[in-house]
This record gives C-alpha cells, structure tokens and sequence, in this order.
C-alpha cells in the first residue's frame, strides 16, 4: 500500500465525503407498543435528506439517509413473526407493499435510505394528500434537488404486518424505473422496520419481520455491532489495515463502493478503470470507477478476498453483490446485525464483463443509453441515442428485459444492428472482462 492514510481517518475510520464519526441518535427509542414519531420536518424549515440512491446502468448503487424522522407511529404484527417473499432485480431485493389499502405494489427494500419513498405516479393514484416537504435531496454527486412533497402514510402493509403512520417522501421514480429495467412504486426505507427486526435472508428469497430477537446483547461471532450514519446500520471493517465503516445498503447492486478520496492509498490488483455511467436520485449521470482491490476486506468474522470495488463521491457501503452471499436480521433497537453466511464457500466476486455498450428500454424499443470508453464498440463508431434495430436477430420493439440479461450473462458474440437518424450500421462485439 502506498500513500499516507489522512489523519481522522486513521483515528475514525473511513466512511466517505466529510463524514468521519457516527451521526446522532442510534439505536432507535421505543415504547412498549410500538415506535412514535418525536416530530417530522415542519414547514417553517429545510432539512438537508441524503438519498445517494444510484441506478447504474450496468447496475445498481447506494441509498441514503436523513437527519429527521421517518418512523411509523405503530408497528401491529398479526403473529409473533411475518414471512413475506421477495424477489431480485440485479441484486436489489423487491418486496409487494400495500399503501393505504391499495392493492400490492413493488417497493425496492434499502437500509441505505432512512426515508421511504412513494413514486409520483402512486401519489397520484392513490390521491395521497401531499405536504410542503421542507426537503432538499442530496443525490451521491453531492447534487441537491428540492423534493416534491411529503406524505402522511396511514397504513403501509407488508405481508401481515402493518405499519401506521409513517412519513414519505413524493418523488418521480421513472428515470430509475427505466435504468432498472423493471416497475416499482417505491423504496421501503430503514426507519420503516424501527419497531421490529427484519431478516432479510437472500438465499432463501424472503423477508422475515419479527417482534423480538435474541441480538440485544451479543456482539460476538456473526452478530456485529453497529454505529448509526444518520441512523443507517454502519460496521466496521477493514480493507488490509486501513479501517472503513461501510453503510449497509441493500439497495445498491454494488459490491463495495469507497470513496474516491482513497484512490491513492487503496492497494489495486487491477485498475481502477472507467466502467458505466450511473443514473442518481436526481437524474445525474456520472462514469463509475472500477478496480480489484490487492487486499481483502475484513467485516467482523467474515472475509472477503481481493473484491471488485466502485469508486464513489459519496459515503463508503457494502451493497447487494456481496450482501446476497448473507443472511441478514437487522435490530434497530439494540444497534445490531447478524450477518450469517448461507455457504461455507469462500466469498469471492466477479470480475467486471461487458460488451462495452449498455441498453435501456424506451418508447416501446431500446436505445444505447452508454457507451464505454477503449472498447470496440467505442471504436465501431456506437454512439449514445442509438436505436436498437436488431439484436442477434431480435427486432428491438420486441426484444424482453430477461432475453437480454440471458444474452449479455451468455458470454458469446452479439449482433447489433442500429440506427442513427436515416443512418443505419451493425456490428459484431463480445463480451469481455473490463476488470478481471
């Protein structure tokens, strides 16, 4: 390792941007009942909310956080534990979540966001009464938008448990909705599951909501300690002997995302190189930074050797590409998490393969949402804003999301045909290790 590690980060550990010592009021307060809301954001103030939510157009990237209050007032379980199933869309856990009596809707399921979110479009339908939100959105580019607006959520239920009186933030979604390539109406945010312990066991593809566990007083073995970042669940870690507090955020796709600041004292086995843009909460885009570490990163009892890392402007995480190897219980009252593995197999991480171009449905087609730099498809001349005609004989107005995850996850040659206002041209790319 190379370089000289900054003074507060040998003393605090690493977390990212200006961020070095854990934030304000973590574990969560409760009541016998239940958790109630101490104050939401009022009208006569702003509050700065992180939502450093990042849809990479290769994949997914991180969640954030806020300093205000986003807890359901009461949490009501119909039994001592709720079984719900989810599903997975490039790492992101998807649950169906019912708002106010409304039939089932997909919601992504992130700690690494405190506030839950309500897309436009649901607001809209459902006529959801909306309030000055006194919000401005820091996106991870440290960009800020001001949000739409603020919902009293009555009733959120989640299998048959049933969340009263949470408050949400109104914002458009469709951007990501289209960068991931599926339909959701929301994000389910980590102050939702303030009054319970959620499991989040991937491998068996279900979330598990609980009254009670047994975490409260052990922090040895799998079950780690964890500090609050703006009350999101941070471990500690460590990548060699230089040491992190990574946010864990399932919903970021990523493995690990560090921050950039670190650049030059991160042992790289490969890289780091330029990789896809990604697509923030705000509508930003920026061209991720991709390497293998030559060090691996320690968390509690687990290692992770030599992982594929993103370089971020925004806070340090650990996201879905390794998460999805645990099996998570979260108790926010006690200020804990177990991470159990689901294999005694070694965790390791893929290399970073693409055909050097990505895809992103639009207007009953698809088009070349981004190209890489160095690559041949770079050199074939594809352009951004490309219309897909044909790929591997497949017209583009039908071509399916999952035909072409299994065509890309294939491995062998592809055959674009593609148009450029009345020019047409095609070409024949493989799918190669960027980072291996």
């Amino acid at each position: 390792m190379t370089g000289e590690l900054p003074t507060r980060a040998r003393r605090n550990g690493f977390l990212g941007h200006e961020h070095w010592t854990s934030a304000v009021e973590f574990p969560y307060p409760c009541t016998d009942r239940g958790f109630r809301v101490r104050g939401v954001p009022g009208q006569n103030q702003r509050t700065r909310v992180r939502l450093l939510l990042v849809v990479a157009l290769s994949g997914v990237a991180g969640c954030t956080a806020s300093r205000s209050d986003f807890r359901p007032e009461e949490t009501i379980f119909a039994a001592a534990s709720v079984h719900v199933p989810i599903r997975l869309v490039r790492n992101l856990p998807l649950v169906k979540v019912s708002v106010n009596g409304s039939s089932p809707r997909w919601f992504v399921l992130d700690t690494g966001a405190e506030t839950s979110i309500v897309s436009k479009r649901l607001a809209a339908r459902l006529d959801l009464q909306r309030e000055d939100s006194g919000l401005d959105i820091l996106g991870a580019g440290g960009e800020s938008i001001a949000a739409d607006a603020m919902c009293r959520l009555s009733k959120l239920r989640i299998g048959d448990a049933v969340f009263q009186g949470a408050h949400a933030c109104i914002l458009d979604l469709a951007h990501l909705r289209s960068a991931l390539g599926e339909s959701f109406d929301g994000i389910l945010g980590y102050a939702t599951f303030a009054g319970c312990v959620m499991t989040l066991d991937y491998a068996a593809m279900e979330m598990i909501l609980s009254r009670t566990s047994d975490l409260a007083d052990r922090t040895t073995g799998d079950v780690i300690r964890v500090r609050g970042y703006g009350r999101l669940p941070v471990v500690e870690a460590t990548v060699g002997e230089l040491p992190l507090s990574l946010i864990i955020d399932t919903g970021s796709a990523e493995t690990f995302a560090l921050p950039d600041s670190l650049r030059r004292v991160l042992p790289f086995r490969h890289g780091p190189s330029p990789g896809h843009r990604g697509t923030t909460i705000a509508g930003s885009a920026h061209r991720n930074q991709i390497g293998r570490l030559a060090a691996g990163i320690t968390l509690g009892p687990h290692f992770v050797d030599e992982p594929l890392v993103f370089l971020t402007s925004g806070p340090a995480r650990i996201g879905g590409g390794v998460l999805r190897f645990f099996r998570l219980t979260f108790d926010a009252r006690s200020g804990r998490v177990r991470m159990e593995r689901t294999s005694d197999a070694p965790l390791t991480t893929p290399g970073f393969r693409s055909p050097g171009f990505v895809l992103r449905r639009s207007g009953g087609g698809w088009h070349v949402a981004d190209v890489l730099p160095n690559t041949p498809a770079f050199a074939a001349g594809l352009e951004e804003g490309d219309r897909v005609v044909t790929i591997n004989g497949i017209p583009g107005a039908r071509l399916q999301p999952s035909v072409w995850s299994r065509i890309r996850g294939h491995g062998g040659p592809i055959h674009l045909v593609w148009q450029r206002g009345t020019e047409r041209g095609q070409m024949t790319v493989e799918v190669a290790d960027v980072i291996p």
